[in-house]
């Protein structure tokens, strides 16, 4: 990492360290108020880097940083998280990690249920580091494709975890699922865990 991010990164945990009694309870009337603090203060660091917080009251504390599946920013991720400070109550974590598929997700029109979505795994000589998926929605408008765009890559961020999703995922699209899915060679969705495993275990092999 550069000097000058190596000096705004320890600004930014320096500044936090001092501040960090006011955000271990982020509650409403302050909560927008206190969001948009560590919002300004994180983009000195990187204005295309963002952060979820978020705990139980009386435990540890999470505070996220997120770089929302840009691959190119991950490096300053690393390097924020890399020289977070030992604060007690507190957990300093680098992308968003796995949540499973046990969610629903909207995005302008769109509203994607990953439970009942399946998917086609596309393979490409030119990217083979990298997988591509067809997804199948119930509920797919065309005239709403980019929001189904967006709300499937939501959902893999959160259901893969972002490191994951945009490691192994190389390319989605979005289409309605047809009438007979498994006949056709579709996969459950909920198990694209479990099928990512295999392929990455295949491909070492």
């Amino acid at each position: 990492m550069k000097p000058d991010l190596v000096s705004q990164a320890s600004a930014f945990w320096r500044w936090f360290a001092k501040h960090q009694s006011r955000f271990r309870t982020v509650e409403v009337p302050q909560k927008e108020t206190l969001l948009d603090e560590i919002q300004d203060h994180l983009h000195t660091y990187s204005p295309d880097l963002f952060f979820e917080i978020g705990g139980f009251p009386g435990g540890v504390t999470e505070l996220i940083i997120t770089a929302e599946g840009r691959r190119e920013l991950f490096p300053l991720v690393w390097g924020l998280v890399g020289v977070a400070p030992q604060l007690d109550g507190w957990s300093f974590i680098a992308f968003k990690p796995a949540q499973g598929f046990d969610f629903v997700t909207e995005y302008g029109l769109a509203k994607l249920d990953p439970q009942q979505c399946w998917f086609l795994p596309l393979e490409s000589s030119k990217n083979p580091e990298r997988i591509g998926l067809r997804i199948g929605c119930p509920n797919f408008l065309h005239p709403t494709l980019q929001d189904f765009e967006k709300a499937a890559l939501v959902a893999l961020d959160t259901g893969l975890g972002e490191l994951r999703a945009a490691e192994d995922i190389g390319h989605v699209e979005v289409e309605r699922l047809p009438a007979e899915p498994a006949d056709n060679g579709w996969i459950e969705l909920v198990e694209l865990p479990r099928y990512l495993d295999r392929w990455r275990s295949k491909r070492a092999g």
